[in-house]
């Protein structure tokens, strides 16, 4: 995975007025991890990590995924306290 050419593709993408949520779909049909694709997201859209966290999070794209990480999450805050 060329990470350099994905993320060009995206901005390109999204300058040309492809849809956010197109361009999350597309990250992660080329395999790109949540975690990757916020990264993405934020170089190619200069969108806040914070930002980007928020468009993929509440994405339909991950939307399998958002109660298994969401709970992963709750669990993380208990044990660190």
């Amino acid at each position: 995975m060329n990470l350099a050419a994905i993320e060009e593709e995206c901005r390109r993408l999204l300058l040309s007025g492809e849809s956010r949520e197109n361009i999350i779909a597309l990250l992660r049909k080329k395999g790109c991890s949540k975690v990757r694709s916020i990264q993405i997201l934020h170089h190619a859209n200069g969108m806040t990590i914070q930002e980007a966290k928020t468009a993929v999070d509440g994405s339909p794209t991950w939307a399998d995924v958002r109660q298994r990480d969401s709970e992963l999450h709750d669990n993380l805050d208990e044990i660190s306290g």
